[in-house]
């Protein structure tokens, strides 16, 4: 299952960051480059079955601490 994750973020990463590259549109390569790795670590991880804290609470708690209650 591996392998089918990082095939398709190198399809992925290909269509994405190639453009960006040759545009020289320095700033939104590295925005997408950082997402790119955390979502790319979280599918990697999924799929060698390693359990992933979800990330609802601490959200919930961030929103609440800037909201209130």
């Amino acid at each position: 299952m591996f392998v089918l994750v990082i095939a398709g973020y190198v399809l992925l990463g290909i269509y994405e960051f190639v453009p960006l590259y040759k545009e020289k549109r320095w700033k939104e390569f590295y925005v997408n480059l950082a997402l790119y790795l955390v979502s790319f670590f979280m599918a990697f991880m999924i799929s060698v079955n390693v359990k992933v804290p979800s990330p609802a609470k601490p959200i919930e708690e961030v929103i609440y601490s800037i909201f209130g209650r």
